[in-house]
């Protein structure tokens, strides 16, 4: 029972803590915002709520961005994540607010319990709770809810392989299975896989330097990983498809890959307080602090086989942090090709600072001090984390998110379908203000008012990605214009004058600090429209033909591979092809061809997407390289497109039976105790 008043008071302590740090935003109507918040989380979970609230549907397809492309299975916007249930109950900005109190808490309370059970004192504990859960590292990720929601479990999935030492049991494994599986489903699995590598090589140390050559952990480690990816398989399985067929699957270039390496020079990040971090230092937040940080650094003194962990695990994160900047990073890349789907090497330093926290913690359960001088020192921990920690984060009222200026009002009142698209060099520009920077349409940040957007935010199909780099590689408007009408794009954003006839200006404001325009191309392609006829090429030559004078959208599609049982169409192109409903997973067209001919979907081609004709189930063929088409037989016809992937369904299995036989187990379990004799004294 003093345990538990104990833990119970630490939490409440702990609590109030939370509370006071986020004072601002939780008792006002200020809130977090920046960048990635506004044009990815925000977007995505307005999206996510209004399909499965207002229409009971889940997101599998996202329509309104990069042409179209998965939605659940992107990961991200963690549809299935558990604690994410507070966004489809709550709007954004409350929701937000208590996911982030929630997963900070999480950080905090589970770091103090896996102190406890390493047999520290209450102080070194809470000690440890803090620096892990009001880190830079932390901080600078309120911004990404998905590396904010995977990243806080990481103490839990070491408690309980700490409980494993001495026995392994389905208990512990089903907790070690949940932990992982909701890391996983929150949606940033390069922060669960380093995760991963540091338990390993925890499980590693319990066998190769422990007298017992210790293997549960092993055990428990290996059943829990495979627990997890039966538990998360309805993400898990839909999102392999997914990388496969992303830009992520074969590869990113070693340009990328190397972005936002860590340097030596940036060192006194852990610890300077007097850094003004800017919106860009986010891959680098890895602020401990000066207490913790000598104190982790008194922890190499330490005999203590935990410690040496620890300060290992510190090592080899910041090793392959430097990325770019360690020499020997590209052998590794080589070694582990797989490392190539992940960018941003400096996201390694979660691990340093989650080892900062441990050996911190050991440290000042050495000090030859009393307890009352030990509380001192967590106390002055806490305030210089708490004071440097409120610059890591802009804040602004929460209309910022409901908000929008003219350019956004402009393309609302525009009739029919068309889709934007914001120029490369536009998208580049510096935010100059956060209010203008979301007007300008950035991101993903037209999602939430129904526009479609030829661009967007997220991982990009391979085939798409191809497309968009000869869009990209254009040089200038008139030069991209054929590829930007064969997406169906009708408005350009651009932040410079387009001296050209066939763009015509439609929106500017001279008096703006930076005149974002909008300029019309009337010659778009409809979202579905016909061709009348089909060239058949392979795929390496298709791009190269498309920019050609030779290649007329309106008059013919290209194709990789010739149909089964079609003829070329003839003068198709007086056909009439009408939307007729449009619900996210579903769209239905009314076709009336008076010749046979072929009807192209300026909607990107994926897996899972399945094409009809009156009912009866039809070939649904890449075309014009990223693209859809149907053949179409003279006469009127109901042509229906519908997203049932079969992934998510054999995901969802996988999951649901999972849950059925933990909880079976859980109850048999629960009432072999329950029939067990009482023991007599």
């Amino acid at each position: 029972m003093k345990n538990k008043k104990s833990l119970a008071l630490v939490a409440l302590i702990g609590f109030a803590a939370l509370m006071i740090f986020f004072s601002d935003i939780v008792f006002t109507s200020q809130t977090f915002f920046i960048r990635d918040t506004l044009i990815q989380f925000f977007p995505w979970n307005f999206f996510k709520r209004a399909c499965v609230t207002a229409h009971g549907i889940i997101p599998f397809w996202n329509p309104f961005s990069h042409c179209g492309m998965p939605f659940a299975a992107a990961m991200q916007p963690a549809v299935y994540y558990p604690p994410g249930i507070i966004f489809y109950v709550l709007n954004f900005v409350s929701a937000y607010k208590i996911f982030i109190v929630f997963h900070i808490f999480i950080a905090f309370i589970s770091m103090f319990l896996l102190m406890r059970e390493s047999g520290l004192s209450e102080e070194a504990s809470f000690l440890s709770g803090l620096i892990f859960a009001f880190n830079g590292y932390i901080l600078t990720k309120l911004e990404f809810l998905s590396v904010l929601g995977t990243s806080v479990w990481m103490p839990a999935a070491f408690l309980i392989l700490m409980k494993s030492h001495e026995r392994t049991d389905s208990k512990r494994i089903t907790a070690l299975g949940l932990v992982l599986a909701f890391q996983f489903m929150a949606g940033h699995p390069q922060i669960l896989f380093y995760e991963l590598f540091a338990l390993l090589l925890y499980c590693a140390a319990l066998f190769f330097f422990t007298k017992q050559k210790q293997i549960k952990a092993f055990l428990t480690l290996a059943l829990g990983g495979i627990l997890a990816l039966m538990i998360s398989a309805v993400q898990f399985i839909p999102s392999m498809e997914f990388v496969l067929n992303s830009i992520r699957g074969r590869g990113l270039p070693g340009e990328i890959t190397m972005t936002n390496s860590f340097s030596f020079s940036m060192f006194a990040n852990f610890f300077n307080p007097f850094l003004k971090p800017t919106n860009n230092d986010w891959p680098y937040g890895c602020y401990v602090g000066m207490i913790a940080f000598l104190l982790f650094l008194f922890s190499v003194k330490s005999k203590v086989k935990i410690v040496k962990f620890y300060i290992t695990l510190f090592v080899i994160s910041i090793f392959l942090a430097l990325g770019g900047n360690n020499p020997v990073f590209a052998f590794v890349i080589r070694a582990f090709p797989f490392l190539k789907a992940f960018r941003y090497p400096a996201t390694i330093l979660y691990l340093s600072v989650f080892a900062v926290a441990g050996g911190a913690a050991y440290a000042l359960e050495a000090l030859r001090v009393s307890k009352k001088i030990k509380i001192l020192i967590v106390l002055a921990l806490m305030a210089e984390l708490f004071i440097t920690g409120q610059k890591f984060n802009d804040k602004l009222d929460k209309k910022i998110f409901t908000v929008y200026g003219d350019k956004i009002n402009f393309l609302r009142k525009q009739e029919g379908f068309f889709r934007y698209f914001v120029s490369p060099k536009t998208a580049q520009t510096g935010i100059y203000d956060w209010a203008e920077w979301k007007d300008s349409l950035q991101g993903d940040t037209g999602l939430p008012f129904g526009l479609y957007n030829a661009g967007g935010q997220n991982i990009e199909l391979t085939d798409y990605n191809d497309f968009a780099r000869r869009l990209y590689n254009a040089g200038n408007p008139d030069s991209a214009r054929k590829f930007l009408s064969i997406m169906s794009v009708r408005f350009l954003l651009t932040d410079y004058e387009i001296k050209s006839a066939d763009w015509q200006l439609r929106f500017e404001n001279p008096e703006a600090r930076n005149n974002v325009r909008i300029y019309e191309n009337k010659d778009f392609l409809p979202r579905v429209y016909f061709a009348a006829q089909a060239k058949i090429l392979p795929k390496d030559e298709i791009l190269d033909y498309m920019q050609s004078d030779a290649f007329d959208p309106r008059g013919e599609v290209i194709l990789q591979k010739q149909p089964p049982d079609t003829a070329d169409a003839d003068d198709g192109k007086k056909g009439k092809a009408v939307i007729t409903e449009d619900i996210i997973n579903k769209i239905s067209v009314t076709v009336y061809a008076p010749n046979d001919a072929w009807l192209v979907m300026t909607d990107s081609f994926y897996p899972g997407w399945k094409a009809s004709v009156n009912g009866k189930k039809t070939a649904l063929l890449k075309a014009n390289y990223f693209q859809r088409a149907v053949f179409v037989p003279q006469g009127s016809h109901i042509v229906n497109f519908s997203y049932r992937p079969r992934t998510f369904m054999a995901g969802f299995s996988i999951t649901f039976f999972s849950l059925i036989f933990l909880l079976y187990v859980r109850m048999k379990d629960a009432s072999r105790r329950l029939k067990k004799p009482a023991r007599v004294e």
